[in-house]
C-alpha cells in the first residue's frame, strides 16, 4: 500500500528543511533549477538542476538553501511497504542522487500531484495517488537504467568492433542499431553517452590514425589513401585531417622520404 504524505515546491532563498533523526516516510527531490545542499547521514550532497535524490525511510537528513543561489524544486513524501521485485530502489539502504534521463517527465509528473494536493479539488486523494505511482515507476525505469552502465558498456563494445572491422565503408547508425538489436536513435545516444564521440567522429578518428601509418610507411598518393579509407574527395580527406591532428598529410608524407 502506498501513501501520499506531502507534496512541496521549494523555490527561491532561504528555504530549508528541519534534521529528521528517524523520518518513517521515503522522499524524492526533484531539483528543476539552481542549486541547493542536503546533508544525509552527515554526508553534504550538492543538488544541481537536473538532480534526483531519493532518501529511504529511516535515514536521517536536512536540507537548506545556498545564500544567493535561487532554485526551484519539487519533493514528494510517501509511505509504501516494499515487496519483492516491485519497486527496487525502495529496497536501497542509502540514498540514491543521479540524474535521470527522462527529468522533464517526472517534473511534470510532480508539478501536477502537487497541483491536486495543494487545490485538492473531488478525489484529489485518487489522483494524487494515481500520480504517484506513475511517478515512481517513471523514476525507478530511470533508475534501473542508471544502475545497467555495463549492458551499454557491452553494447557500445559490439558496436567499436564492428566499426573497427568496417570503419572504410560507410558506417550508419541503422547498421549499428541491426547489428546489437536495437533502433538507430538508442545505438546513436549510447555509442555518444559511452564514448564522448558520435558514431562518425569515432569513423574518421579511425581513418585517420591509419592514415598517418600509410603516409608514412607505404608508396600511395594522398589520392590513393583517402579513396582507401573510404574518403572519395581527397580534398575532404585533408580537410578533416588538419582538423583531427592538426597538421596537413603532407607533413607525415614527408618522413617516408627522410627514411629513404
Amino acid at each position: 500500500m502506498v501513501r501520499l504524505m506531502a507534496s512541496a515546491h521549494d523555490l527561491g532563498h532561504g528555504w530549508n528543511i528541519a534534521l529528521e533523526d528517524s523520518p518513517q516516510a521515503y522522499s524524492l527531490h526533484a531539483v528543476a533549477y539552481g542549486k541547493c545542499c542536503y546533508w544525509v547521514r552527515h554526508e553534504k550532497i550538492v543538488m544541481e538542476k537536473g538532480d534526483v535524490l531519493f532518501v529511504p525511510r529511516d535515514v536521517p537528513f536536512y536540507a537548506k538553501s545556498i545564500p544567493t543561489v535561487a532554485h526551484e524544486k519539487y519533493r514528494v513524501e510517501f509511505t509504501a511497504e516494499p515487496e519483492e521485485g516491485w519497486l527496487p530502489v525502495l529496497n536501497e539502504a542509502g540514498p540514491v542522487v543521479f540524474k535521470p534521463r527522462n527529468m522533464d517527465l517526472l517534473l511534470r509528473l510532480m508539478k501536477k500531484l502537487h497541483a491536486q494536493w495543494t487545490d485538492r479539488p473531488d478525489y484529489y486523494q485518487v489522483k494524487c495517488l494515481s500520480l504517484l505511482l506513475d511517478l515512481l515507476a517513471e523514476f525507478n525505469r530511470d533508475y534501473d537504467a542508471f544502475r545497467r552502465p555495463d549492458v551499454k558498456s557491452a553494447q557500445t563494445a559490439q558496436m567499436k568492433k564492428y566499426v573497427q572491422e568496417h570503419y572504410r565503408e560507410k558506417v550508419t547508425k541503422e547498421e549499428l542499431g541491426r547489428f546489437i538489436g536495437k533502433s538507430p536513435a538508442y545505438a546513436a545516444t549510447i555509442f555518444k553517452e559511452t564514448t564522448g564521440q558520435t558514431i562518425g567522429e569515432y569513423v574518421h578518428a579511425l581513418r585517420i590514425e591509419a592514415s598517418k601509418y600509410l603516409l608514412r610507411h607505404s608508396e600511395l598518393t594522398i589520392g590513393d589513401i583517402a579513396d582507401h579509407l573510404g574518403y572519395c574527395d581527397q580534398s575532404y580527406f585533408q580537410r578533416t585531417f588538419k582538423r583531427i591532428t592538426g597538421e596537413k598529410p603532407s607533413l607525415y608524407m614527408n618522413e617516408r622520404e627522410k627514411k629513404r
